[in-house]
């Protein structure tokens, strides 16, 4: 399923045009492993989440950049594309530690363009980038958010044809900064938005009222058929993914994807 392919979907699901199964939510999900716990092995993790990628269709799998190369191979032989995060937090933080002083996507660009290039050659097909949350909101009550928007340009370079998807950390946003930065990824030609890295405790992550916000910005513009949204962080159960594809996510990020499709197998779909 293509990205359009995607939008197209989950506007037939909002309509109540498509009862949604397990099949139809699997083509929604970039199944993400971005930290392990303690005594597990990365590669053999990478490539058990491959696997599970490939056995149920979905659309991706999403990977350190480290692992990008690792993922490719894994899913060489299926249609499950790989994607990586650039500007990405090493480790978890603290919702209100960020609040007072965000560092959230905070490398400098040449940084970012690096990480980018490197994770291209290795084979990545999607980009997953975080916005430099204080650049954005240094300047969010400005008329232009030129900064934020040359990143996002620069990126975009990088990976050309390879989507990318910008991660606005939503939890760090208020409504009206989170309809800038959606405004500021229309501007500068992104492919996909994307609520949240998934790395704040005590953050709530991707919200229907968030997603909500963002199609509508998108529809306001005219790209609510041209530009996705990506839903990620705090998805755990078919009820959850269901609520967010009607929202109008295209995408879902999510670490549960087996614990999805399989409740949506058992209860019979949506």
């Amino acid at each position: 399923m293509s990205s359009t392919d995607s939008v197209d979907a989950a506007t037939a699901i909002r309509f109540g045009a498509k009862k949604m199964t397990a099949q139809d939510v699997a083509q929604y999900i970039d199944s993400t492993k971005l930290t392990y716990k303690l005594g597990e092995d990365p590669q053999s993790t990478i490539l058990d989440l491959c696997k599970e990628a490939v056995e149920n269709r979905f659309f991706a799998v999403c990977v350190r950049p480290n692992m990008v190369t690792l993922a490719k191979e894994a899913v060489k032989s299926s249609d499950v594309k790989v994607a990586t995060v650039i500007g990405f937090p090493v480790d978890k933080s603290k919702l209100a530690d960020q609040t007072s002083w965000a560092t959230v996507g905070d490398f400098s660009l040449q940084d970012k363009i690096k990480e980018a290039e490197q994770a291209i050659q290795d084979g990545a097909d999607e980009l997953d980038l975080v916005m430099n949350v204080r650049q954005f909101l240094s300047e969010a009550e400005q008329p232009q958010q030129v900064a934020t928007v040359n990143e996002f340009k620069a990126i975009k370079v990088v990976a050309g044809k390879k989507l990318l998807k910008v991660i606005l950390e939503t939890d760090l946003l208020t409504p009206a900064q989170i309809q800038k930065a959606t405004k500021a990824c229309i501007e500068a030609g992104v492919d996909i938005v994307k609520t949240s890295t998934g790395m704040l405790d005590g953050g709530v992550g991707a919200t229907v009222e968030n997603v909500k916000r963002i199609h509508q910005t998108l529809v306001d513009a005219g790209m609510e058929n041209k530009m996705g949204i990506k839903a990620s962080g705090g998805i755990k159960n078919a009820e959850g993914a269901i609520a967010l594809i009607e929202a109008g996510a295209t995408r879902l990020g999510t670490s549960s994807g087996l614990a999805i499709v399989n409740g949506l197998t058992t209860q019979g779909g949506y």
